[in-house]
């Protein structure tokens, strides 16, 4: 294939990861501790209570929320339980949001309104917004 480059060998065997591979694992590993910390916050837990939830050891958690270890997918799932979620809904929090097709349509269609209708969208899409924000 021409312009694509093969990846270099890690001298320990295996293939290097690439700048993006590497860019991705970092802003992973910060938004998993902060998204821990806040679920964590929200349920009222402390670390150790978190720990226990989990079955895991508090300075795991400790590790976690400080950006220092990433947790295995059987270690993620037993968190996200742990914080009475699906280990999907944890994860779209931490992996980067795309668009998906509903945004990219309703985009579409406030493009294509006059600019003082979208002005009156306004305040519908507001209290619509309010009504998903209830508890």
């Amino acid at each position: 294939m021409a312009g694509h480059k093969a990846p270099k060998r890690h001298p320990r065997g295996g293939f290097q990861p690439g700048p993006a591979q590497l860019a991705l694992e970092a802003m992973i590993r910060e938004r998993l501790s902060a998204v821990i910390a806040a679920e964590r916050g929200a349920h009222r837990l402390t670390q150790e209570e978190l720990a226990e939830r989990a079955g895991i050891h508090v300075t795991t958690i400790g590790k976690i929320e400080r950006g220092r270890q990433v947790p295995s997918l059987a270690l993620f799932a037993l968190l996200a339980k742990a914080l009475a979620c699906s280990p999907v809904d944890l994860l779209c929090r931490i992996l980067p949001e795309e668009p998906s097709a509903y945004e990219d349509r309703a985009v579409a269609l406030v493009r294509g309104f006059l600019a003082a209708d979208r002005a009156k969208l306004v305040p519908v899409l507001e209290a619509i917004a309010g009504l998903h924000s209830r508890p």
